[in-house]
């Protein structure tokens, strides 16, 4: 702010927003359409890139199947690392438990929001390129997912810790026992597991509804001392 010569009351931060109309959580007592009904579900989203983490999740997938043998973890997305991530699940053995599918439509990222029992999102800072916020931590609390998260870059604006996710570290990829600690903590207790699921759904809707998000926008452009961010 000194920098810029201004006072901190005339810059507001504005985040990105969600359509909270659109992701939504699912219909009570439906059925799975994408996923099997008698595997936990795990899910990322995101480019298959070295920040994203996709690795630290995998090498801690086996600590995770020795607690819950019918686990899955689903991967959305394409990017350079899809062939060194398909080496590990290769070397790991874990074929059976990793599901690369892709980059999906809309519709099909829903879906997959909705089907799965816990988001995990590992990031960590890889030189200068970190994580900016997190868009898809939004877009699974509001479809009702309570969510994992790297302690690295914009993601702990992007969820509340403790009330709708958890924050971990996951900047040593050969170190993941905080990562499985966490994971393990949410597929294990499925009371705290919905709780953070609904407080998830209401922090979205609640801060970062583009409902929400135009309103601020409209006070902050009409007022003229304010610069937005």
């Amino acid at each position: 702010m000194t920098d810029w010569k201004m006072k901190a009351g005339q810059v507001e931060l504005m985040h990105p927003g969600v359509d909270c109309q659109y992701f939504t959580p699912p219909k009570p007592g439906g059925e799975r359409e994408l996923f099997p009904e008698n595997r936990r579900i795990l899910l990322t989203v995101g480019r298959l890139q070295e920040r994203k983490g996709h690795d630290s999740l995998i090498a801690g997938l086996p600590a995770i199947q020795r607690l819950f043998p019918d686990v899955l973890y689903a991967i959305a997305g394409d990017g350079e690392q899809r062939p060194v991530l398909q080496a590990l699940v290769k070397h790991l053995g874990l074929e059976e438990h990793v599901d690369f599918l892709g980059e999906v439509d809309d519709g099909k990222l829903r879906q997959c929001y909705r089907e799965c029992d816990l988001f995990v999102l590992p990031n960590r800072a890889v030189g200068r390129d970190v994580e900016g916020f997190g868009m898809v931590l939004l877009e699974a609390q509001a479809c009702g997912r309570p969510v994992v998260a790297g302690r690295s870059g914009g993601t702990c604006d992007a969820l509340k810790a403790e009330e709708t996710g958890l924050l971990v570290d996951c900047q040593d990829p050969e170190r993941p026992e905080e990562l499985v600690a966490a994971v393990c903590r949410l597929l294990g207790n499925a009371t705290e597991r919905a709780a953070f699921g609904n407080a998830a759904r209401s922090f979205v809707q609640s801060r970062f509804d583009w409902s929400i998000l135009a309103s601020q926008a409209e006070r902050v452009l009409t007022c003229s001392d304010v610069v937005a961010l």
